[in-house]
């Protein structure tokens, strides 16, 4: 909840939810996802480890960034 007041700070937002609503789409996301067989994400990650972990979850080959090799 804290992530989400503070970029609603950073934004200006002039209609920001309270902590009680926070919480209650927070845990209604959660009874949603769980038995529906979803995974959640912590999106605050970086890109790159949200996307291999994604990639493994689908049983697809992690890229190695640093075995990119540009086009000739």
């Amino acid at each position: 909840m804290a992530e989400s007041e503070r970029r609603s700070d950073l934004k200006g937002e002039p209609f920001r939810d309270s902590r009680e609503v926070l919480s209650a789409r927070l845990a209604h996301y959660r009874e949603l996802a769980l038995p529906s067989g979803c995974t959640m994400l912590d999106g605050s990650r970086p890109a790159a480890e949200i996307a291999a972990e994604i990639a493994a979850a689908v049983g697809l080959a992690v890229a190695d960034d640093d075995a990119h090799q540009p086009a000739a």
